[in-house]
């Protein structure tokens, strides 16, 4: 998946954007601050919804940086590794942060009940809950039942998040192969193969390696379980939606 200049310079356009992003929310998270009276509602809004924010952007500036959109050579495995770790960082804030905005919510507007177990109401405060939903003000309701918002979540942010948690976890490959790099892989690897057997030579030997690791093309995605078939998702593109979109949840809470 090689971007094209074009995409290349409009990534960065809205790396920058978001970067704007990110010191707005900061402004209004904090001028909101000083309105809270209840403690569980400031502790989920600070503690919550703006750690994780700040955790995100970093995981963001972390991934641009290691690996650069325009980035050409074959990953290292090192490179690889920690931009899968900077991305399981981001992908579980991303689905921690929903949740901490909807236990905001009910805190602040006092909708848990003290009849019913705090656990037991916390497991349910979800605003994709059709329960939840009805104890929220309209403009709330009209938000987290548009369908585009509802797919993102269960086909990507809750799937993601769930395949991280207990099944495949999330990874961006060294490389992207396509047949014929495959196949050019599978002939060096038959002569390194040779060389458990008979060699000496250590110089072919490190320069069999070097080929067989340079084949390819930037790895610049991420996927999980190939038998859910869960598609290739490029990974400076989504991580951005993501960001704006979070950006947008939380604007509209604080607004409703």
């Amino acid at each position: 998946m090689k971007y094209t200049a074009k995409q290349i310079i409009q990534l960065y356009k809205s790396y920058n954007k978001c970067w704007e992003y990110y010191l707005n929310i900061h402004r209004k998270i904090t001028k909101f601050e000083k309105k809270i009276k209840n403690t569980n509602t400031r502790e989920y809004l600070i503690h919550g919804v703006l750690r994780r924010f700040n955790i995100i952007w970093r995981c963001i500036e972390n991934i641009y940086k290691k690996l650069p959109p325009e980035e050409e050579k074959v990953q290292d495995i090192s490179i690889s590794t920690d931009i899968t770790i900077n991305l399981h960082a981001f992908l579980i804030n991303i689905y921690g942060i929903i949740d901490n905005l909807g236990l905001f919510v009910a805190y602040e507007n006092n909708i848990f009940s003290v009849s019913v177990l705090d656990v037991k109401q916390r497991r349910e405060t979800n605003f994709f809950n059709p329960k939840f939903q009805e104890k929220l003000s309209e403009k709330l309701q009209l938000y987290f039942t548009r369908k585009e918002i509802i797919n993102w979540y269960n086909e990507y942010a809750k799937n993601y998040r769930n395949a991280l948690a207990h099944r495949i976890a999330p990874y961006v490959p060294t490389a992207e192969l396509s047949d014929r790099d495959i196949e050019e892989r599978n002939i060096i690897e038959k002569e390194i193969e040779k060389f458990k057997f008979n060699g000496s030579n250590y110089d072919e030997l490190h320069d069999n390696l070097n080929k067989f690791w340079s084949i390819g093309s930037t790895g610049n995605c991420f996927t999980h379980s190939f038998s859910e078939k869960s598609g290739i998702v490029p990974i400076h593109l989504q991580i951005l939606n993501d960001f704006i979109t979070i950006k947008e949840m939380i604007l509209i809470v604080l607004r409703n």
